[in-house]
């Protein structure tokens, strides 16, 4: 495709819960854009994350092929619609329920697909992909690896990737599995050069205040 920006977003809202979880989670939850009571919070820390994505867009053509992985209710599609002209999206999630929740909110003119983006997948190539709040739900070590080579198999030559993430040690566990799981700077490095991709910047939001531990947004593109 000539002239044509191709953006991945990568959204997913975790593998290792699975989709039993997943889909009674959404049964429950309303797909909407209010900004009510907690969801302040959610906004803030969304817009904290636009804001290191933004200038990175700013000299790319404004068409754009996207692939929404773990999209959850939506924010990233919308966020995509509102920035590039007729965008053509393809949403991924592993929960049936919030597929058909995206369908009723955005219509026919996305593709949805239901896969677990910790498998080995075949995609086509993008010149951006978003990678948001992700990875620390892919909590097993040869799923994350295999989640960065799906990300690497994606990128097209001089593409970018945008993973939103924290560096810390930091993991959750319930009574029956371990359900987050975040790495350091140090573990992100080592990951990423294992996939053969290059840190391009990194952006800390160190003004936020409202986060014991600042939220990050890693760009990364393939090694040369």
């Amino acid at each position: 495709m000539i002239n044509r920006v191709c953006l991945i977003l990568l959204l997913f809202t975790g593998i290792f819960y699975g989709q039993d979880f997943w889909d009674d989670y959404y049964s429950r939850i309303e797909f909407t854009d209010y900004v009510t009571g907690e969801r302040l919070l959610d906004h803030y820390h969304y817009n904290s994350i636009e804001n290191a994505i933004i200038p990175y867009l700013v000299n790319r053509n404004r068409d754009a092929s996207i692939l929404d992985v773990g999209s959850g209710a939506g924010h990233w599609i919308k966020f995509s619609q509102d920035l590039l002209v007729k965008p053509e999206i393809t949403v991924i999630d592993i929960s049936s329920v919030c597929i058909e929740k995206l369908k009723t909110k955005f219509g026919k003119n996305i593709d949805y697909i239901k896969a677990d983006f910790g498998d080995s997948l075949i995609l086509g190539k993008y010149g951006l992909v978003f990678v948001i709040g992700i990875l620390h739900h892919i909590t097993g070590d040869n799923e994350f690896q295999q989640a960065l080579k799906n990300i690497y198999n994606s990128l097209n030559d001089g593409g970018l990737c945008f993973i939103a993430t924290e560096f810390s040690s930091r993991q959750f566990k319930s009574s029956e599995f371990l359900y987050k799981k975040y790495r350091t700077l140090d573990e992100w490095k080592d990951r990423l050069n294992k996939a053969n991709l290059h840190i391009v910047n990194i952006v800390i939001n160190q003004n936020d205040k409202l986060r014991k531990t600042p939220n990050s947004v890693l760009i990364v593109r393939k090694m040369k």
